[in-house]
């Protein structure tokens, strides 16, 4: 299939694959992965790295697709894809449980934190219970296991959802207690109560905890006890649990914004490796192999999705020093940028050696290791970047300004890094852009060697 063609198939299959349901979106993504399966880039013409480009593209948007959630692609399978072959998802097997159990089984990690967390306040939960004699009080202990978790966001809006619905749930269920006549109807509105409930439970915990609690109650009603006692001891115990849950993580938090620091100098690293790798290839075309620098992206889009991930933690979190919700999200726009310079020039790799010349190569040869270094320097200072102050001296600001240097030296390098021969109507305008491009270029080289030096 032709370029032109395929793109506006490609684009109406990802728009349905986004809409569709679950069912349907396996077909969709087929037919997507048969469409970039066929494409046809002319390789004699100027236009066709960024063809390639296109194509690479389609194919991560297939991948993106493909894991938007369990049975999404239910009988696609990963050799649909162009150059992917299938991986079996390796066993959780008891050694690799042993590991996983080790490497969580301490304070200094999030789920060991977590779970020393939740292992003392379930306890002072049982303990108040037994202490006080609470009518149903085993509520309250399952209240605290439902709304603690791990990260703030989480648990706020589960405490707060938990004990508001719960309130709501009870007067509904009190005044259907009152209006049931005869008895039978509390059956089908017991029914109905869980039905909804089910229903929602993914979408809308505060709807859940409504109509949860109008089951229990009815359900007790049906057992014979009274409806208003019920209620009366769904609503306290609910609320003592939520507030044991809220102030154990109140006083024991587990702010993200001190550790993800880490994450983001893993994901520079990651970048800085396969930044390095591309330059390399294209300076020394054969040298590396398509697994080697498939293998540097697939770790490069794994620590973007982890650090994506921690920004949008970040931002649902109190503003904590020294990595604030708003330098995070521009941590993750410059590394998108660098991204996609990067791939427009892993698709340029498989032909460099038609284009590049003796003196490019040993341009990219002499670029690679200072470019390198100036990312690896960048992760060291996201590492020890003090708390922020605001202004221009600020440290994190300092730390974007240089990646982002370093995407714009990227993308000026894919945007036309190899000698490409002008069409006869040029003229000098073109021979005047060319060598005022290439210029800029060299100076800004120059500014990572001379920094990497330094």
């Amino acid at each position: 299939m032709v370029l032109p063609l395929a793109a506006g198939a490609a684009s109406g299959h990802v728009e349905c694959a986004l809409t569709a349901r679950r069912a349907d979106r396996a077909g969709l993504l087929r037919d997507l992965a048969g469409i970039t399966a066929t494409l046809a880039v002319p390789a004699d013409v100027r236009w066709s790295w960024a063809g390639e480009t296109f194509a690479r593209h389609l194919e991560a948007t297939a991948e993106t697709l493909a894991g938007l959630g369990p049975g999404a692609v239910a009988g696609l399978a990963a050799d649909d894809l162009r150059g992917r072959s299938a991986r079996p998802a390796p066993a959780a097997g008891p050694r690799w449980i042993a590991r996983t159990m080790r490497a969580n089984l301490s304070p200094a990690s999030e789920a060991g934190r977590h779970a020393l967390r939740l292992a003392v306040t379930v306890g002072l939960a049982e303990a108040l219970v037994q202490a006080a004699g609470l009518f149903e009080g085993r509520w309250a202990v399952l209240t605290v296991f439902l709304v603690l978790r791990p990260d703030y966001s989480s648990t706020m809006s589960r405490g707060l959802q938990r004990a508001v619905g719960t309130a709501a749930g009870a007067v509904l269920a009190a005044v259907i207690s009152q209006f049931a006549h005869p008895a039978w109807t509390l059956t089908v509105a017991a029914g109905v109560a869980v039905a909804i409930a089910y229903g929602v439970f993914e979408r809308n915990y505060l709807v859940f905890s409504v109509f949860l609690t109008v089951f229990v109650v009815l359900l007790l009603g049906i057992l014979g006890m009274a409806a208003g006692p019920a209620a009366t001891a769904r609503v306290s115990d609910t609320a003592i649990g939520s507030g044991l849950a809220l102030a154990a993580y109140l006083l024991w938090p587990t702010w993200h914004g001190r550790t993800a620091r880490e994450k983001f100098a893993h994901l520079i690293e990651a970048h800085g490796r396969y930044t390095a790798a591309l330059l390399r290839a294209l300076a020394h075309p054969g040298g590396s192999t398509a697994a080697e620098l498939d293998s540097l992206q697939a770790a490069a889009r794994q620590a973007r999705v982890g650090a994506e991930a921690s920004a949008a933690r970040l931002a649902s979190e109190p503003e904590q020093a020294p990595l604030p919700p708003a330098a995070a999200q521009d941590l993750v726009a410059a590394v998108r940028r660098l991204a996609h310079a990067e791939l427009s020039l892993h698709a340029f790799v498989s032909s460099a050696h038609d284009t590049i010349d003796t003196a490019g190569a040993k341009r990219f040869d002499a670029l690679g290791t200072p470019l390198s270094g100036t990312m690896m320097s960048i992760a060291a200072e996201i590492r020890t970047v003090r708390s922020p102050r605001g202004g221009a001296d600020d440290d994190m600001a300092r730390v974007i300004e240089r990646l982002s240097d370093v995407a714009a030296a990227l993308e000026e390098i894919a945007a036309a890094p190899w000698p490409v021969p002008e069409p006869a109507s040029s003229g000098s305008a073109v021979t005047a852009f060319r060598s005022e491009e290439k210029e800029h270029r060299a100076e800004r080289t120059g500014a990572f060697t001379r920094g990497a030096a330094g």
